[in-house]
């Protein structure tokens, strides 16, 4: 629920109070918890947050909708004729009152829908917090996030963190204490893959500090290395990605070199290992140490080939493949894409999705096969919008240009500069900005 905007013109602020005022108080009673509720509300909601009996209730609501106050758009579902008349509705009750009609909302909502409280989480949430009950808020936007994140949308998820850890002390303690660190954890991994690596290594930091303090199971903090080492990736800082790795691979009672042995000397593969080991590759590859990196990224290989997909995994996928088109393997590469394909093709990853379309160009690029190069790339960039990530929509954007330049198609190449310059300034960094600019330079000139 939003909080109605203020500032109407007198006038029509007067008009709406007269046209309220001529309501019975049952039903003016019964218009601000509608209000409550939103501009569009159900019967059933409405019914559970009343507190009258089914007759009143009845006669109430058949008061509004016959002075067009609302109006009824299917046998379960109302809305308000106009929001104004939603705003006013709202605006007129004391502050006390809107606490306790948000609290009789949220208990409603829990109630309904309580075989599937995942659907109106967020909604939950944020009525409890309206109703100043922001320790009632707080697990529902936990909830609300970790159903945002299965479904990757990103952007949701973070909001939904965000707002739980708004409402946390920095000092909590007990179950508190457990609720900052998920919401710590997960501001952090959607922050990663919203292209936001400053914010999320700064979350992650902090997430693992408080794991370590309230002694959470060594694999969960594993996990949250390597997500941190994501973040320090993304921050060019690939030496403590590398510590970062390490650290989290000591955690499993593993060292680089313990992890990289023969595989029939080993117990099965761990998620946390593969993940850890492909941040210290990572890392190694960009410090200028390709040959460890090389040995590492193949034992990654073959650690996930044993492993099922989870969307922790699209890096290390996408890195292998990397790893693959470096060493000038290009059946390699094909067979990885092929094994990546059946792991993934049941899920709706767009950001799997696009990686794969991304190697499939590189591929394709190395064969000379430019034009169906440029097509895997626009399906890409295709994915990537629905991620929400930025950064690499600026990227895909990026490159589809370039490559249109170098195909001859000089207006579709300018276009796609334009709008790769449109999305530097909105990102506001220089290396987008620099990496935009020489682009719009050298089709400018065509």
């Amino acid at each position: 629920p939003e909080c109605p905007p203020q500032g109407l013109p007198p006038a029509i602020q007067a008009t709406i109070e007269d046209r309220l005022a001529q309501l019975s108080p049952m039903a003016r009673d019964l218009v601000g918890l509608a209000a409550t509720i939103g501009r569009e509300f159900s019967f059933t909601v409405l019914a559970g947050a009343c507190e009258l009996d089914p007759d009143a209730l009845l006669r109430a609501l058949d008061e509004l909708w016959q002075r067009r106050v609302v109006r009824e758009h299917s046998s379960e579902g109302y809305d308000f004729s106009h929001d104004k008349l939603r705003q006013v509705a709202y605006a007129r009750m004391s502050e006390a009152r809107q606490r306790e009609m948000h609290r009789h909302v949220a208990q409603a909502l829990e109630a309904v829908y309580a075989s599937e409280p995942g659907e109106v989480s967020g909604r939950v949430a944020a009525h409890y917090e309206r109703a100043g009950e922001g320790w009632r808020a707080v697990p529902f936007y936990l909830r609300a996030a970790r159903s945002a994140a299965e479904v990757f949308a990103n952007r949701d998820a973070a909001d939904h963190y965000a707002r739980a850890l708004a409402l946390l002390p920095d000092t909590a303690q007990g179950d508190q204490a457990e609720q900052r660190l998920q919401a710590l954890g997960g501001l952090g991994q959607a922050s990663v893959r919203l292209g936001h690596p400053p914010q999320a290594a700064e979350w992650l930091a902090d997430a693992i500090g408080l794991g370590r303090s309230l002694s959470c199971p060594d694999d969960r903090l594993a996990r949250l290395y390597y997500w941190y080492g994501q973040a320090l990736h993304g921050v060019r800082d690939y030496a403590a990605q590398i510590r970062a790795g390490q650290e989290g691979l000591a955690l499993l009672g593993l060292t680089t070199d313990s992890a990289i042995e023969t595989p029939e000397s080993k117990e099965p593969a761990s998620l946390e290992a593969a993940l850890l080991l492909s941040m210290v590759a990572s890392g190694y590859d960009y410090t200028g140490d390709r040959i460890r990196g090389r040995v590492l990224w193949y034992r990654v290989a073959d650690m996930v080939r044993e492993l099922p997909y989870t969307p922790e995994l699209v890096f290390v996928y996408s890195q292998v493949a990397i790893r693959y088109l470096r060493d000038k393997n290009l059946d390699g590469i094909q067979r990885w894409l092929q094994i990546v394909e059946s792991k993934t093709a049941a899920t709706h990853d767009d950001l799997i999705f696009a990686r794969i379309h991304e190697r499939r160009e590189q591929v394709l690029s190395r064969q000379g096969d430019l034009r169906s190069a440029l097509e895997h790339l626009h399906q890409a960039l295709d994915h990537t919008i629905r991620t929400g990530n930025a950064s690499e929509r600026f990227y895909y954007t990026w490159w589809i240009a370039f490559r249109c330049f170098t195909l001859g198609e000089f207006a579709q190449a300018e276009l796609g500069a334009q709008r790769a310059v449109v999305r530097a300034d909105r990102l506001d960094t220089v290396q987008h900005k620099m990496w935009s600019s020489w682009l719009w330079g050298l089709v400018s000139v065509s």
